[in-house]
């Protein structure tokens, strides 16, 4: 059993719906766009979010190591509380882009910890 095609038939249709065609054509690629648009925006809403977190706590670090190293205040000064904070900045800096991630210079690897006294390693910065 051979089935024919009627070119004439096939053309006639597409001619009397490619206003349905078109329409459908154009609501596809704009819904694939609007998918894309919203996928963008979450990208950079959570680089944003991530990025002024880390600013902050990098600025809440800073005052837990100068307690720490000027006025030596070791309640203020909590090794423990500037070590759980750059852990949070590590992780942090894992959704920033590759250009604005900070440099690690030995940060979260064996050998590094914040003060002689302190920290489960030897290394000092």
């Amino acid at each position: 059993m051979r089935i024919k095609i009627n070119r004439a038939q096939i053309l006639s249709q597409i001619r009397a719906n490619i206003v349905a065609i078109f329409s459908i054509i154009v609501a596809l690629s704009g819904m694939a766009y609007n998918t894309w648009r919203n996928e963008k925006t979450e990208i950079n809403h959570s680089v944003r979010i991530a990025a002024f977190e880390t600013l902050k706590n990098l600025g809440e670090a800073q005052i837990v190591v100068e307690y720490l190293h000027f006025q030596k205040n070791r309640q203020l000064g909590d090794p423990v509380q500037g070590w759980g904070r750059m852990i949070y900045i590590r992780d942090l800096a894992q959704v920033l882009p590759a250009r604005v991630r900070p440099r690690r210079s030995g940060f979260g690897q064996r050998g590094g910890t914040m003060s002689r006294a302190s920290g489960p390693t030897t290394r000092r910065w």
